[in-house]
């Protein structure tokens, strides 16, 4: 993969090959104006064709100018646009849809005429891209397009420092393009009536070996478009790293990574925060996918995960405030793929509409150090079948489960794996509202639970069916630990019914000068036989 220093040496060879028989190229030397009202597209387009060879060139809009154009200006290999302070206006009467304001396309690429030609080596820096009418329908385009189709990819891609203002369009848009560095990138109030189907504030189609850093994407009224989308073409997204941004107020996902033909691979987002989203925050389809440092407010589902495709998913700090949806959680891969991976660590969530978890169908499942503060439904629901591996949770707290009323569990947990082991747990409710249980537990063959502490349920702490491995009478007590149908419990008093096996082992929670520790199974039966052990001195 790509690093961010493997780029920056790339972009410095690609400028150092620039050919120094054409030096700088000044657009205004070629009549473009810059002064908002000429239409500039046929001297931009000019200066661009100085390079028609592709060996190498710098375009330079002179800073303080607004360069009005009105159809695509179209670039060749080796080309670096140098912007800084310059303004591109898409003017009245620009209608590219299918195109864009810079672009290595010829026609429209939603037509099976169309032709590109670049297929390496496209900078831009500096360069802020407007639209004259924001509202005009007129006005339609992405700023920069690049294209390519397998078995050709384009290699090289460096935009930087570049704004996109009110654009009658989408965000930057590239196909099947590969090392690819976006930087200091800004996106807002991007639109359209419809006429593109989808877009998003970065746009990247069967991309890999790309780094997106230090970018805001805001301010999209559009329904279903995206923050930043990084999906399958001709082939899926792959090394892709997402660091450093926020992603406000879009009306579709935050980042859309959908890809059912070709998943994503080895995607990484990392500190960035997404907020007052309608849809998913983030969008999952394959992996893995590493997921970290990451903040939402006002979200629908915060990872959502394709039902029927496998996901594997690791994430690590994600904290979420007010997950708005009443019917999809926080984090949701129902009917899922059961080869998928989850692995949830150092999350808190907090007022949640309705579940924090809901996942069905999974090979492996770890959740680690996860705090759930006021959920309307159950905190945790998850389902697999004999394929699953294992389930591990540990350092869960839970506080204001089924506040809606009514609700059966807090956690419910219904699966053959292989082994469930569900460690330091607390459940607690301030108010009258609780779930009927606490723990709901279904089909475990082997089950380990240690140190799960809950207040009184409305009904009771457990809910079970394995009555052959314990009861619910049984697993009320405080459970210390239970492997390979063994028990180790702690209650006021030694077992009175419930199905025991010779071995299980009851500690006392009020222990008294002269009385026992506690007491062991000498022969299972209902409730068996118990004999006192361990004195304690008077």
């Amino acid at each position: 993969m790509s690093t961010v220093k493997e780029l920056i040496a790339w972009q410095r060879a690609n400028v150092e090959s620039i050919d120094p028989a054409k030096g700088i190229i000044n657009v205004r030397e070629y009549g473009a104006k810059g002064d908002g009202i000429q239409d500039d597209t046929a001297y931009i387009q000019q200066a661009v064709d100085r390079n028609s060879d592709g060996e190498g060139a710098v375009i330079w809009f002179p800073a303080g100018g607004t360069y009005k154009i009105t159809g695509p200006i179209h670039m060749y290999d080796n080309t670096v646009i140098w912007g800084y302070g310059a303004t591109l206006l898409a003017g009245t009467g620009f209608n590219a849809i299918g195109n864009g304001m810079l672009s290595n396309i010829s026609g429209n690429y939603l037509s099976p005429t169309f032709t590109y030609t670049a297929s390496k080596n496209i900078s831009v820096y500096g360069l802020t891209f407007k639209s004259e009418n924001k509202l005009s329908q007129a006005v339609q385009s992405y700023p920069f397009v690049i294209y390519s189709a397998a078995p050709a990819v384009f290699t090289g891609v460096h935009i930087q420092d570049v704004s996109i203002i009110d654009l009658y369009g989408g965000g930057i848009l590239l196909f099947e393009a590969r090392n690819v560095f976006v930087s200091n990138y800004t996106c807002t109030g991007y639109r359209t009536d419809g006429a593109l189907a989808w877009g998003g504030g970065i746009n990247f189609w069967g991309v890999q070996d790309a780094i997106i850093d230090n970018f805001i994407i805001k301010d999209s009224d559009t329904p279903g478009w995206h923050g930043v989308i990084v999906s399958e073409w001709d082939s899926g997204p792959e090394n892709v790293i997402i660091s450093n941004g926020l992603i406000q107020n879009v009306d579709g996902d935050g980042i859309s990574c959908e890809s059912p033909h070709f998943p994503g691979r080895n995607v990484s987002i990392d500190n960035v925060f997404i907020k007052d989203i309608p849809a998913h925050a983030i969008h999952v389809t394959g992996g893995p996918f590493y997921i970290s440092n990451i903040t939402m407010e006002n979200v629908d589902y915060a990872i959502y995960a394709d039902n029927g495709f496998r996901a594997e998913v690791y994430i690590d700090k994600l904290m979420v405030t007010n997950s708005n949806s009443t019917t999809n959680a926080v984090i949701h891969h129902n009917s899922g793929n059961d080869t998928s991976i989850w692995h949830i660590r150092n999350c808190r969530f907090q007022t949640i509409s309705y579940r924090a978890l809901d996942l069905f169908l999974f090979k492996e499942l770890i959740i680690e150090s996860l705090q759930i503060l006021t959920v309307q439904d159950r905190a945790i629901s998850i389902a697999s079948n004999a394929n699953a591996r294992i389930i591990a949770m540990r350092d869960i707290e839970i506080v204001d489960p089924g506040q809606k009323g009514g609700v059966d569990y807090t956690i419910n947990i219904n699966d053959d794996t292989a082994a469930t082991h569900i460690e330091g747990v607390i459940i607690r409710f301030t108010g009258a509202t609780k779930t009927n249980f606490g723990i709901g537990l279904w089909l475990q063959p082997k089950l380990l639970l240690k140190q799960v502490y809950m207040d009184a349920c409305g009904t009771a702490r457990y809910a079970v069916n394995r009555a052959s491995l314990y009861s619910a009478s049984q697993i009320d007590y405080q459970i210390e630990s239970i492997e390979n149908n063994v028990k180790i419990v702690r209650g006021s008093s030694a077992p009175a019914s419930g199905n025991w096996d010779r071995g299980d082992t009851y500690y006392t929670t009020t222990p008294s000068a002269g009385g026992k520790i506690g007491s062991v199974c000498t022969a299972s039966g209902a409730p068996g036989t118990w004999k006192p052990f361990g004195a304690i001195d008077a």
